[in-house]
């Protein structure tokens, strides 16, 4: 449960950077469109996978 916390908390603070994707990924039509909305889910996912390495405390 701790983790899907994290993971909300860490996607909030990065709010402004999704909206931005999103924004591009609405003015975008055919396969530029399906391209970036590709792309877009791979990072998040990436960028959720990645959570835990990312803040790791030394």
């Amino acid at each position: 449960m701790k983790f899907f916390k994290d993971a909300l908390v860490d996607l909030a603070n990065q709010i402004w950077h999704l909206l931005g994707f999103f924004a591009a990924w609405l003015v975008l039509t055919g396969s530029a469109k399906r391209v970036v909305g590709w792309a877009i889910l791979i990072g998040l996912i990436l960028w959720v996978a990645t959570l835990r390495i990312r803040t790791q405390k030394h």
